[in-house]
């Protein structure tokens, strides 16, 4: 199968690429000429030059692509339009040129920030939405709408993956190494859960669902649930630390968000901490239920949580990074 992956050369997507690899795909990768290309350099992939901005650039790279696999997107930005003029403008593009092309096959990446908390400890279905409760969930939730609209066209699947984790990922990376000094900053004490899934396995799921030819919309997951204290746990334990809880009080963390935001402006960068990510962190629990996607095309999460936070501590250690 020829596969076209945006975000190919980022966290999820170079995980992605390299199973498409492994099972003999012809993949080819969208990137831009600055994009950093360190962890799929080493790969037998062809790479074409565009940005989801620009549509003329997109139609080219999707010409002769079987199937697009589009993982690009943004997690922070300065502003909200930000969110959607990548996110939703951004798909949009793609899935126009993919029309031009002819594809026979879209898998979109969007979160579980689209379908929004569940309401409780049951984790949430399909077809359970509550809404999202950001920017980014709702610029998510647009792009599957506009996604799902053209599975006339060609076969729409929609990924709805919790936080990933795993080698590479900067996104957590903080917390991991809060957790090896024994601390653990968790915003307000109050019952959570949370669902997760490892990189590699989620990159595992994108492959079955483009070989199945799976439609529609996965919750994508462990079926286990955990909670940022358990998670700690484990990193603060491969260090021989027995992590210490610090509850901080919503007001001040909002109060931090509007300072970092602030620094944010000044220096035109997306703030690492933002007041709509102190929203959702105030909702317990961001769990779901990935029994769908078993049912539909065979997958089910094989790294549990010790062995992938092990594995991603041993490889934050290799790389310097913790």
């Amino acid at each position: 199968m020829r596969v076209l992956v945006t975000g190919g050369n980022g966290f999820v997507g170079s995980h992605v690429v390299e199973a498409l690899v492994r099972r003999g795909h012809e993949v080819t990768c969208l990137v831009r000429r600055t994009s950093d290309l360190r962890w799929i350099r080493h790969l037998k992939v062809a790479y074409r030059y565009g940005d989801l901005r620009d549509p003329e650039t997109l139609v080219d790279a999707v010409m002769g692509a079987d199937a697009v696999l589009h993982l690009a997107g943004v997690v922070r930005a300065s502003r909200p339009e930000g969110y959607f003029r990548v996110n939703l403008q951004g798909t949009e593009n793609v899935l126009r040129a993919c029309e031009r092309g002819k594809v026979r096959y879209f898998l979109l990446m969007s979160s579980l920030s689209a379908a929004g908390p569940a309401g409780g400890p049951e984790p949430l279905r399909e077809g359970e939405e509550r809404g999202p409760i950001s920017s980014y969930g709702m610029s998510k939730l647009k792009a599957e709408r506009a996604a799902l609209a053209r599975s006339g066209t060609f076969k729409v699947c929609v990924f709805r993956p919790p936080a990933v984790y795993g080698p590479r990922d900067t996104e957590t990376l903080s917390f991991f190494r809060w957790a090896k000094r024994g601390i653990l900053p968790i915003p307000a004490k109050r019952p959570g859960l949370l669902s997760l899934i490892y990189a590699k396995d989620l990159a595992q799921a994108c492959v079955m669902a483009s070989e199945a030819q799976a439609e529609g919309t996965y919750f994508v997951c462990h079926p286990e649930l955990t909670s940022w204290e358990e998670v700690g746990g484990i990193v603060a334990g491969k260090f021989g630390k027995k992590p210490v809880p610090i509850y901080l009080p919503f007001p001040l963390v909002y109060t931090i968000s509007l300072f970092v935001e602030s620094v944010g402006r000044m220096t035109k960068k997306p703030p690492l901490l933002s007041r709509e990510k102190v929203r959702e962190m105030a909702r317990p629990y961001w769990i779901c239920d990935p029994s769908k996607a078993e049912r539909h095309f065979g997958f089910r999460a094989k790294v549990g949580l010790k062995e992938g936070l092990e594995e991603t501590v041993g490889w934050y250690i290799k790389e310097g990074w913790l």
